[in-house]
């Protein structure tokens, strides 16, 4: 990590602070895991994410938005009956 006011590191072509985020947001997942929701982060968090942690070591969930879209509409429409 830089200091302050350098420019972030570049590490194989990804801002170190990306991977920064994307660790805060795998940590306040875990944390939160038990809380029902959906995040919705970006696919580079999410290659961040699986490239950095086990499917084990993740207490959530990752699908894809037309995996959520397709099981949410399923849902959605035993709500209108």
């Amino acid at each position: 990590s830089g200091s302050e006011g350098e420019a972030p590191r570049i590490i194989s072509g990804v801002d170190s602070n990306d991977i920064k985020r994307s660790d805060k947001m795998h940590e306040a997942a875990n944390k939160n895991y038990q809380e029902r929701g959906v995040w919705k982060i970006g696919n580079n968090h999410v290659q961040h994410i699986k490239e950095r942690t086990s499917k084990n070591e993740r207490k959530y969930n990752i699908v894809t938005k037309d995996h959520f879209n397709f099981y949410f509409d399923k849902w959605l429409d035993t709500q209108n009956d």
